[in-house]
């Protein structure tokens, strides 16, 4: 570093900001390794994006205002930043994968792999899947979607800060200009949560914006003036307990996040005295090491706790997980001391800029290779990968079919060009079914409506909670008032057996008698607006996370999970239910149990692959068995 990058760097070095970094990075990784122990440890991410906000404004308005700011130079030092240790995360990963992963997991890896390498490693894991499901624990580069956004954001606002400094005038007009987009994006984030699109709203830019633009806004507001101590301490404490409460109480009905990164963005707006007890106190020079190797931190702990989850399937002993924590921290400062150090600082701009490119493509072709040669499928039986196969391959809606429909985010199948005349309506377990649909509606020219409502029941008169009460009403109305619908098929999850009425009032139904109902009451109603209805009935469920932990039970050796119930268990719990809605609605009545089940056995999976994609949703293979059961609807 020569004087000038070291006064530079010393400027924008705070104390607060390492204690900021160590609190975000040890949440993450307490969430990860011990998600009871704390809950909310996710949050942690949330931090990290109003952190670099307010890092990258302060940045560019003191380069916009010198007019000394230049788009590669800003580009090239994010490089530095983030790339050195990134990678060499990705190689470890990558070696490690190979030896590890059944073949269908390792394309999966693949294909992450160049998501990452492509800065959108968050809309990958968008598209294929989410953050906090079983299954979603075993991908070793799911933590890159944080990056990702991060990326992205590098890439966009600083286009849009030096419009911001260099041609709107008046700093109230600046700071109203970075509110106005973090109020839009808060917005969009909180109407996508609500109409089902919690994943999205989650993953993707446009919904997490209004974090980076809250460190933005911050670092435009004026500054208290130093020796206003009281104050600089009181805007520090009133931060941490923001923070404080976001993390003690998640499940507040204040949006995720809401509180910490108000919090975060408190005590980034001043820097506190250099004598100030909070310092001396709370970030101590452990706290600021972790601070300065948080980012090695968060790189490292998530691929080496996946790998321990996946060969160890069921659960990973006590001692290894602190033996892997410890390994963590280890193989971090490593990181941070011989990778993340040298490469920001010591070695050269060429020989950075030579490494980096020739990992880069050494990755891409790794990535290419496994896709090519399909995850190396001869290390394995082919049982273990044909169920492997299954695993996240329940119907996943493209984002060009989406479509508002009441308040649901629905879902276009079939022929584009016809108008809907078929309602798929439930919630993720009617969606499963769109493939034993779309043929049919495809092959007759005719399209149709996915209608879900995720977490929640399609019925109008009790439901999981009041909120999906009132959210199934209003799709209800939708359906109803609809001319164009003419055939609705009714698709939910059987069970559910704690409900509640209009009033709040709590209804416990282990028998199915007010469920029965209850449904009975939706189809007369639609049947009396004209629709032809059809009701999709129960099937055996894993209820654990069936293809994964099959697959992985083969591959390792263990003791396999049963890959079905009895006959007679799932009949004790709903033959009388299906027999009452078969004599009432006839041959408007689906039983895909029918497909899954033999005289004795509710099968799980066969020798070709696993009917279940999870827990609960049936796989594309699963789907194709029921199909058949679907094709009367299309020649009546």
């Amino acid at each position: 570093m020569n004087s000038q990058s070291l006064k530079q760097h010393a400027s924008y070095h705070r104390r607060e900001i390492d204690g900021l970094r160590a609190l975000a990075v040890t949440a993450v990784i307490g969430f990860h390794f011990f998600p009871n122990a704390l809950p909310s440890g996710y949050l942690g991410v949330d931090l990290f994006f109003v952190i670099s906000g307010y890092l990258i404004t302060l940045l560019i308005k003191k380069q916009a205002a010198n007019r000394e700011f230049c788009f590669s130079s800003f580009y090239l030092k994010r490089a530095k930043r983030i790339l050195p240790a990134m990678l060499a995360m990705l190689i470890a990963s990558s070696i490690a994968a190979t030896w590890i992963l059944l073949a269908p997991d390792l394309q999966r890896y693949a294909k992450s792999l160049l998501a990452t390498l492509s800065y959108i490693a968050n809309i990958y894991f968008w598209r294929t899947g989410g953050y906090f499901s079983t299954s979603d624990e075993l991908k070793p580069l799911l933590h890159m979607w944080s990056l990702g956004v991060e990326e992205q954001f590098y890439l966009l606002f600083p286009a849009i800060l030096i419009i911001i400094f260099r041609f709107i005038r008046p700093n109230l007009l600046k700071i109203l200009a970075l509110l106005l987009i973090a109020i839009c994006s808060y917005g969009l984030n909180i109407y996508l949560a609500n109409i089902g699109g919690s994943n999205p709203a989650f993953f993707l830019l446009p919904t997490r914006i209004w974090q980076f633009s809250i460190g933005s806004f911050f670092a435009v507001l004026p500054t208290i003036q130093t020796a206003n101590s009281s104050r600089l301490n009181l805007t520090f404490v009133t931060g941490l307990a923001l923070i404080a409460i976001n993390f003690m109480d998640p499940e507040s009905k204040i949006p995720s996040a809401t509180l910490l990164t108000l919090g975060t963005g408190f005590i980034l707006w001043n820097k506190l005295n250099s004598n100030s007890p909070l310092l001396r106190y709370l970030i101590t020079k452990p706290v600021e090491l972790v601070g300065l190797c948080s980012f090695s931190l968060y790189l490292w702990h998530w691929p080496i706790l996946v790998f321990l989850k996946y060969i160890y399937v069921d659960s990973v002993p006590l001692h290894i997980l602190l033996g892997a924590l410890l390994a963590t921290i280890l193989i971090s400062y490593l990181s941070w001391r011989y990778i993340e150090n040298p490469f920001r600082n010591e070695i050269s701009t060429k020989v950075k800029l030579y490494a980096i490119l020739i990992t880069y493509i050494l990755l891409a072709a790794y990535a290419a290779m496994m896709l090519a040669l399909k995850g190396l499928p001869n290390r394995d039986t082919d049982l273990a990968n044909s169920i492997a196969n299954a695993i996240d391959s329940n119907y996943r809606c493209p984002p060009t079919s989406y479509r508002l429909y009441g308040a649901s985010r629905s879902c276009l199948i079939g022929d584009s060009k016809k108008t809907p005349s078929l309602a798929l309506l439930g919630n993720s377990h009617a969606q499963m079914y769109a493939p034993a649909v779309i043929e049919s509606l495809t092959a007759n020219h005719q399209a149709g409506l996915i209608i879900p409502l995720n977490d929640c029941l399609p019925t109008i008169d009790l439901n999981i909670s009041t909120e999906c009460l009132k959210m199934a009403q209003i799709n209800y109305q939708a359906i109803e008032k609809d001319r164009d619908i003419k055939t609705v098929i009714l698709g939910m999850t059987w069970y559910s057996n704690d409900l509640v009425d209009e009033s709040g009032n709590k209804i416990y139904d282990p028998s199915f008698i007010h469920r029965e109902k209850s449904i009975m009451m939706l189809l007369d109603n639609l049947s009396k607006s004209g629709k032809y209805t059809y009701l999709v009935g129960p099937i055996a469920i894993p209820n654990f996370d069936f293809a994964s932990v099959a697959s992985r039970n083969i591959k390792f050796g263990n003791v396999t999970e049963n890959s079905s119930i009895p006959r007679a268990s799932f009949d004790e719990q709903f033959k009388t239910t299906i027999s009452s809605f078969s004599k009432k609605l006839k041959n408007r009545f689906i039983a895909p149990h029918e497909a899954l089940c033999d005289l004795d056995h509710c099968n799980f999976a066969d020798e070709n692959g696993s009917y279940f994609s999870d827990s609960n949703h049936l796989s594309v293979y699963g789907t194709k068995k029921v199909q058949k059961l679907f094709n009367p609807i299309f020649e009546r």
